[in-house]
């Protein structure tokens, strides 16, 4: 009998798809304290300063209330402490004779329990201690205790959490975030999420959301891994444009709230690290089909506390909202060993919806969220730390190009070519046709000749002076510091772009552009890089904007980097120093170790290596050398 059943089951399993295999994937709902407790003031703290009266006899005289939960873990379970004030007394018509009053903590150690049919977390005391307002045992106000304590179990033991909302739109999320090829699997995925057990750990408590999942081993071959197809490049574009403008919407949520210099620094370098890897990837033609989901896990784990510790209060609602936006993330960070696999995509759909989630809204018409925007974006600015943008005061356009204006044209032959090359401009940044031709002429003067090189050189580095110096004014430093970062700014400046904004090219002015499309001006700034940080028309066409931009990138990575890791960094010498900043300014933080490894093995880019020779030749006044650069010898 049993050689026949092995017979059988033997049969089967040759028939099954052997790239098909099933099994049973844990995911995590997770409760942190701070939510546990917000939860539980908004149903049984309803009084004002989160006070609660369990009970009220007598006209007063026999009175019970409990304020200020906290919640913890203590020896594997849910330490909730209350603080409690109790009269009791003996009522004899309108009178209270010999009351009572004391005030204590309440401490009670509780196992959390949850119900797989309506996802209900409830919690069992296991033991309830009294201390004093020392946090002392009181064994006198344990036994007065004994007189009010089933009313206070009563009441304590009726907290419910209804994690039903968040489940729920956790299988709405989840749905949304797999690729339509996989419809029928992630149907009965969905339906058989189920809950696991609860586990009290050291910041929450967690329920384990179990789902049977069907992995495709083929589908992790099917080109996941994969560089992104040329025919693919547009769609994976936009891919990852809908992405950057939820990480920008998430991080600029955060703005009312009260970071710290870490907390903002950390946000800071998840949002440049996932860009400058976009931009390298997009480069060098290395970027892949997961790169984007990659990305996603990569900043939530980074991000993840700052939100938790922070996202805690308002509504019932509210609260539940970002319970519901932290578990579908979560989950969706969990998956991420087995994405592939799922057939799991960052979809614009499913990053609308967790949008929604996190600003408590239903899901709407609201068509322009998520849009990839290019200009400054003061909320995130404020949310990074870095206050309000340099002064756009000068010329900006929207065309790409205009012509050239013959060097001997008076201000009025100015105005009556831009008025036939209007057609050029989108939106003038000036209102008047005036101001239009002050700023093409405005543009024409810092466009290189090789007649005036010298005095090129001369007023492009008095700008860069007054950059750097209006950069340095926002804040108190040291000479030292101040000679150090002029030096920087001018290197920078020469390594970028050879001291030029505009160029000329079949008789057209053009802004100077990087040759992967992605920088530009004086500075090179990346518009992708920090998108949201500066305006782009200003960027390309306004020279002074430009320079005060590089400024205030290069001031960023020297105090946020350079100085605040001081102590940890090997001793060396000031272009070395600079070559640090450098090589952050263009690969952005992560850049600060691996080059002091490239340093270190004496293998420095030549990039690196390019740059700190200018540095040192900018420190000796050697400035003639930018004819090496600017007319090729």
């Amino acid at each position: 009998m049993i050689k026949k059943a092995l017979i059988v089951l033997s049969a089967l399993l040759f028939f099954l798809p052997v790239h098909a295999i099933a099994e049973t994937i844990s995911m995590p709902l997770t409760v942190d304290y701070p939510l546990l407790r917000a939860l539980t003031v908004s149903q049984a703290f309803p009084e004002p300063d989160e006070t609660a009266i369990i009970l009220d006899k007598q006209d007063g005289c026999n009175r019970v209330t409990i304020s200020q939960p906290a919640f913890a873990q203590e020896n594997s379970l849910i330490r909730f402490e209350i603080r409690t004030h109790i009269r009791l007394g003996k009522s004899l018509g309108e009178k209270c004779f010999m009351p009572i009053e004391w005030e204590s903590y309440l401490v009670f150690h509780q196992q959390p329990k949850i119900d797989p049919a309506t996802w209900t977390l409830s919690f069992e005391t296991v033991d309830s201690q009294v201390l004093d307002l020392e946090r002392k045992p009181a064994k006198i106000a344990q036994k007065l205790f004994g007189i009010i304590s089933d009313d206070v179990h009563a009441y304590l033991d009726d907290i419910r959490i209804d994690l039903a909302p968040p489940v729920s739109e956790l299988k709405n999320v989840f749905g949304r975030f797999l690729q339509t090829t996989a419809e029928d699997r992630s149907i009965q995925m969905v339906q058989s999420i189920r809950s696991g057990k609860a586990h009290v750990l050291a910041h929450a408590v967690e329920i384990d959301i179990l789902m049977d999942v069907e992995k495709d081993r083929s589908a992790a071959q099917d080109g996941q891994n994969e560089p992104i197809a040329e025919e693919q490049l547009e769609e994976f574009l936009a891919q990852w444009e809908v992405w950057d403008a939820f990480l920008v919407h998430i991080v600029s949520s955060l703005t009312s709230e009260p970071l710290s210099l870490q907390e903002r620094q950390i946000l800071l370098e998840t949002l440049l690290e996932t860009r400058y890897r976009f931009v390298a990837g997009l480069a060098d033609s290395t970027l892949k089909n997961d790169f984007v989901r990659e990305q996603f896990v990569a900043a939530w784990k980074n991000m993840a506390p700052i939100f938790r510790n922070h996202l805690t209060e308002g509504t019932s609602k509210t609260i539940l909202g970002y319970l519901s936006f932290f578990t579908a993330v979560d989950a969706l960070s969990a998956l991420d060993d087995i994405g592939p696999t799922l057939g799991i995509e960052i979809s614009r759909d499913g990053l609308v919806r967790l949008v929604h989630l996190l600003a408590d809204q239903e899901a709407g018409g609201d068509s322009n969220i998520l849009t990839y925007g290019t200009g400054v974006d003061s909320r995130l600015r404020e949310v990074l730390g870095m206050g309000s943008p340099p002064p756009a005061l000068g010329p900006a356009f929207d065309a790409e190009e205009f012509d050239l204006i013959p060097p001997n044209e008076n201000e009025s032959d100015i105005q009556s070519v831009t008025g036939a090359i209007g057609s050029l401009f989108c939106r003038p940044a000036w209102a008047s046709q005036n101001k239009s031709a002050n700023s093409l002429k405005e543009i024409k003067t810092w466009l290189f000749s090789k007649d005036d090189i010298e005095s090129h050189i001369d007023r492009t580095q008095s700008l860069l002076m007054d950059a750097a110096r209006d950069t340095l004014n926002k804040r108190e430093t040291s000479d030292d510091y101040n000679d150090f970062f002029s030096l920087l700014v001018m290197s920078t400046a020469w390594q970028e772009s050879c001291f030029r904004q505009f160029s000329v090219k079949r008789e057209k002015i053009v802004y100077l552009r990087s040759y992967n499309g992605s920088s530009v001006g004086i500075m090179q700034i990346n518009e992708r890089v920090w998108r949201g940080m500066y305006e782009p028309k200003n960027l390309r066409w306004d020279i002074r904007y430009n320079a005060l931009a590089g400024c205030e990138i290069l001031d960023l990575y020297v105090t946020k980097y350079l100085v605040k890791k001081a102590k940890a960094l090997p001793k060396m010498n000031d272009e070395t120093r600079a070559g640090i900043v450098y090589a952050m300014y263009n690969g952005g933080p992560s850049q600060l170790k691996k080059f002091l490894d490239r340093n270190a093995k004496e293998n420095l880019y030549d990039s690196d290596k390019l740059f700190m020779e200018k540095y040192v030749w900018v420190k000796n006044g050697q400035l003639a050398n930018l004819d090496k650069c600017l007319i090729g010898q």
